[in-house]
């Protein structure tokens, strides 16, 4: 709990900073022709990312746009291994991206990971949802099976088995779960740990099919 109040102020700390960074119009030029960012939060970036990515001759005129820095405050709370710091400026990140379908999707992959990382399945759901695009969106929904399959991902199967799943899109999320836990039921190695054929086997209980169950 301490350590959860502790990422919370220095998310709440890094939101702050970023009011300092003038918004940038994307339409209306390049990014030189931007308002110049404060000096000083410039300089804390450039050395932030230096010490991540070992790269300081960055930001020309002091301009920094919003997605920058967000990104690499993600990128400050990623190499931290705190997942939900990560996840919160990934968040803050699709905000400036919104219309531009491929940041999105990478964005949104990025959430899906640290959702994971944290075991917060509900959460690595909605990221993979999120996703723009059938192709994108179903293969977030087969990265999510595959995480939910591997051992130590307590409670995922259960809460796989009990999301309400949209079945009337082409390529429903609930054949695109189905396909990929049969895929790895078929294939996986008997184990004393939660398999996926154990995974599928309660997913189909949960929705009311003990003749899937059985099969």
């Amino acid at each position: 709990e301490k350590f959860s109040r502790s990422v919370d102020s220095a998310v709440a700390l890094f939101s702050r900073a970023a009011a300092f960074i003038p918004e940038f119009d994307s339409s209306a030029g390049s990014s030189s022709q931007a308002v110049p960012t404060d000096a000083l939060l410039v300089q804390l970036l450039r050395v932030i990312r230096d010490i991540l990515v070992g790269c300081e001759e960055v930001f020309p005129q002091n301009v920094v746009t919003r997605l920058e820095y967000y990104e690499i405050v993600m990128l400050f709370f990623e190499r931290l291994g705190c997942a939900t710091g990560a996840a919160a400026a990934a968040y803050a990140a699709l905000h400036e991206v919104r219309g531009d379908e491929n940041q999105s999707a990478r964005l949104w992959a990025n959430v899906l990971q640290y959702a994971v990382d944290a075991r917060d399945w509900r959460a690595a759901y909605c990221a993979a949802t999120s996703t723009a695009g059938n192709h994108r969106r179903a293969a977030a929904m087969r990265r999510l099976v595959a995480s939910v399959c591997e051992p130590g991902a307590k409670n995922g199967g259960a809460v796989l088995s009990t999301l309400c799943l949209d079945d009337t899109t082409d390529g429903s999320q609930y054949e695109t779960i189905v396909n990929a836990l049969e895929g790895r039921a078929a294939s996986a190695p008997i184990t004393p740990h939660a398999a996926p054929s154990d995974i599928l086997y309660g997913f189909y209980l949960s929705r009311g099919k003990p003749a899937n169950a059985a099969v």
